[in-house]
């Protein structure tokens, strides 16, 4: 072999008895040698050889081993230099040609190059082009010895060009019929098992499992929770449910397997006799969580919609420490999320997720006031692409159990069943926040008009008022006004949630869009029920028959008529104009200013919509915990001394200081003075 990093010039037995050398033709050489292996060898000594290379004949020093290699010998490159070479192109291709001794007769050049013309289809210029070869002709293979135990090497990232050239070299492989590619329908590795429906769990493992016998040490327990293990993948609220083996686990001495272990080893026999398939997500793809939130552990299932019907990708539990026990249940759901992000980073980092909950989290790591452990979740979870939705309907049998076990303490949850199409569908309902039940009814007669108001708080406190209309007003005009007034009470009462109910169809129906107002009156009307709705997080305008309405009813009679021999007092107010809403109208003009820095922060406070260019995106979701969007859109940014500064567009920012500086904060001192 010719190595041109070679310092020594080695000759092994082979070569040494082939040349018919003995042992007394050695000179002493007694310097030890490094070899392949690593491992120092004593030379038997060294010899002086001549080597011809072309025209040439050097004397060359050989150090002679008595040990294994495929070479017969090894000398450096600047030793074994050849004559001078002309390269031929053949056949026109530049890519192929010949070397031919420059130092050749011509003739003898000439009638080489013809040979070679003639047979030039004996020659293969790759690999690729000589296919089929008998391995009894020539073959390679590596020279490993079959008696070692193979060691797992460790993982090699290529570059983008080494991952280029490799594709390139099999798909050449792959094309003259030297490799082929194999698809195995069915794989074991770590307890799993792949098929057409997904991942399943292997049997052999859950039958290992159901054979167990009840443990009788810390060790034989150590042993069952290793088994559990292997499965974590498919056993939901993992921690919370084998937490009273984990808890034996340190008992050495008094060991019991109590009641609590029996229940809990029958119930993991149970779940594993109908495990779920865990279903693998397509490459960008959006996925769903969801979060259990326990005593002493955390849970979150990650979900994938499959044509509308969502399965589980993977579980992942957390067995809280005796400090994180202590965290508030708000702390422990996030430490959820944060422990899925470390424990399956490459599902976060390939996919958007969708955490499906009725906790605030979202608003909680968006707030830059915290210290501590928050602020650092935060900016954990700020690397990844995680949007927080509340819990919607969840399709699937399988889902609608876990989703029951995954109840969060401060909600609660019903969960249905109904059929549809053949398939049991569990649908989980979770109910609305508290809010207002108003009663509303209006009434004119002869005697005049009036309002009656019956405010339920969530509290359920009651409110009752009475309101004597103080101009004439038709039924269908006293039943607007007593709508309105209840709408403008549960405003100052600071309700958004509001359920509002009269005994008018036509109010009802035209406020829900089921009729047309045509009255010019009722039109002025509407517009304003329209407006004030636009201030409430939740209006709903239900219509109630008169005798469930009888409260306020009696109210609204009560203003028209005297009000002697009461047994308690009810305060009657008046009112003495009309609610206009066509007078006094101002039109503004709306005037459109350019994009600013602040449009994207704006865009992903208000509607989560981050910019498409993902440096961006990373930059705007990790300064958005800086800054607050208050409910009539302005933006505001926290200081570092907790004011909130208002973010001023570029665009007006030179009017602002020409009115600071020139304008109503400008110099107020008289002439006299400045005299």
């Amino acid at each position: 072999m010719v190595d041109g990093g070679s310092g020594a010039k080695v000759m092994y037995p082979d070569l040494y008895k082939g040349l018919g050398l003995k042992l007394k033709d050695l000179m002493p050489y007694n310097s030890p040698l490094m070899s392949f292996n690593g491992k120092l060898v004593i030379p038997k000594g060294m010899i002086k050889l001549p080597i011809q290379t072309g025209p040439k004949i050097v004397e060359v020093n050989f150090i002679v081993v008595d040990t294994y290699s495929p070479y017969t010998a090894i000398i450096a490159a600047e030793e074994a230099k050849c004559e001078d070479l002309d390269e031929v192109v053949i056949g026109g291709d530049l890519e192929k040609f010949f070397r031919v001794g420059a130092q050749l007769p011509l003739q003898e050049k000439e009638d080489l190059i013809e040979f070679l013309n003639r047979n030039i289809d004996i020659f293969a210029w790759d690999a690729y082009d000589a296919p089929g070869i008998d391995p009894a002709f020539i073959y390679h293979h590596l020279n490993v010895n079959p008696s070692i135990t193979p060691k797992k090497q460790p993982p090699r990232r290529p570059s983008r060009e080494h991952a280029d050239a490799n594709r390139d070299e099999v798909a050449k492989l792959k094309r003259v019929g030297a490799i082929k590619e194999v698809f195995y329908p069915e794989w074991q590795v770590f307890g799993l098992h792949g098929s057409h429906r997904g991942i399943e769990v292997n049997l052999d493992h859950i039958k290992a499992i159901n054979d167990l016998k009840p443990p009788q040490n810390a060790k034989e327990v150590q042993r069952l929770t290793g088994m559990i293990a292997a499965l974590n993948r498919f056993i939901f609220r993992l921690a919370d449910r084998c937490r009273p083996f984990y808890i034996l686990i340190n008992k050495w001495k008094g060991f019991e397997w109590s009641e609590d272990c029996i229940v809990a080893f029958q119930q993991l026999k149970e779940y594993l006799s109908r495990p779920p398939i865990i279903s693998s997500p397509e490459a960008d793809e959006v996925l769903y969580a969801y979060i259990a939130v326990a005593p002493h552990a955390v849970s979150l299932v990650l979900i994938r919609d499959d044509n509308g019907l969502q399965k589980p990708a993977y579980y992942v539990s957390k067995s809280l420490h005796e400090a994180e026990i202590k965290y508030l249940p708000l702390e422990k759901a996030i430490l959820a999320v944060v422990h899925a992000t470390r424990k399956f980073p490459h599902y976060f980092q390939a996919h958007t997720v969708v955490v499906l909950t009725q906790l605030p989290l979202k608003s909680v790591l968006r707030i830059a006031d915290y210290t501590g452990r928050i602020p650092i979740w935060s900016t954990i979870l700020g690397a990844f692409d995680i949007k927080y939705m509340p819990r919607t309907a969840i399709k699937g049998q399988v889902l609608a159990d876990l989703v029951a076990e995954f109840a969060e303490p401060p909600v609660e949850t019903v969960a249905k069943e109904h059929n549809m199409d053949g398939k049991s569908v569990g649908v989980i309902s979770t109910p609305g926040p508290p809010c207002w039940k108003v009663y509303v009814d209006g009434v004119a007669n002869q005697r005049g008009s009036g309002v009656g108001l019956v405010l339920i708080s969530p509290k359920k406190a009651i409110i009752e008022k009475s309101l004597r209309l103080g101009f004439s007003a038709t039924n269908n005009e006293a039943e607007y006004e007593a709508l309105l007034q209840g709408m403008a009470m549960v405003q100052k009462m600071g309700g958004k949630p509001v359920k509002m109910l009269s005994d008018s169809r036509l109010v009802v129906g035209q406020v829900k869009g089921e009729l047309e107002a045509r009255d010019a009156r009722m039109q002025e009307y509407l517009s304003q029920v329209k407006r004030l709705q636009l201030d409430f997080d939740l209006f709903c305008l239900s219509h109630v028959s008169r005798s469930g309405n009888t409260h306020a009813d009696s109210l609204a009679t009560l203003a028209t008529s005297s009000a002697g021999g009461m047994s308690r007092i009810i305060l009657v107010e008046h009112l003495d104009k009309a609610n206009e809403v066509a007078k006094g109208m101002v039109h503004i003009h709306e005037v459109r200013v350019g994009l600013s820095w602040m449009d994207p922060i704006v865009r992903f406070l208000k509607d989560d919509v981050l910019p498409k260019e993902k440096s961006e995106a990373e930059k705007i979701r990790r300064n958005a915990p800086w800054f607050w969007l208050s409910k009539d859109h302005k933006l505001y940014r926290r200081s570092y001394s907790r004011p909130y500064l208002l973010c001023i567009h570029p665009e007006a920012l030179e009017l602002l200081l020409e009115e600071l500086h020139e304008g109503i904060c400008g110099s107020h001192t008289r002439g006299r003075s400045l005299s």
